[in-house]
Order: structure tokens, then sequence, then C-alpha cells
């Protein structure tokens, strides 16, 4: 049972970290779109259909 309770501990701490990374991911994302769609209306990037 020592075993199966430390594989289930570690799991759950894998899915709370996982959500952290996650809204991590999402920010940075967000942080990319905003600046490359700043660049555009400014025209220095080109978007291509």
């Amino acid at each position: 049972m020592g075993i199966t309770a430390y594989i289930n501990k570690k799991i759950a701490e894998g899915e709370r970290n996982s959500i952290g990374v996650s809204i991590i991911l999402i920010t940075v994302g967000s942080m990319i779109a905003s600046i490359t769609a700043a660049l555009a209306i400014d025209g220095e990037v080109i978007y291509l259909p």
C-alpha cells in the first residue's frame, strides 16, 4: 500500500503543477500574440493568408 499511496501522491502533485504550467504557457502565448499584433499594425510584420 505504501508504493500505491506514494504514486497517487506524485500524480496529485503533477496535476497541480500542470495547471500552473498551463497558465504560464497561456500567458506567454497571449503576450507573444499581442506583440505580434502590435508589430503587424505598425507594418513591420506581414501576415500571409
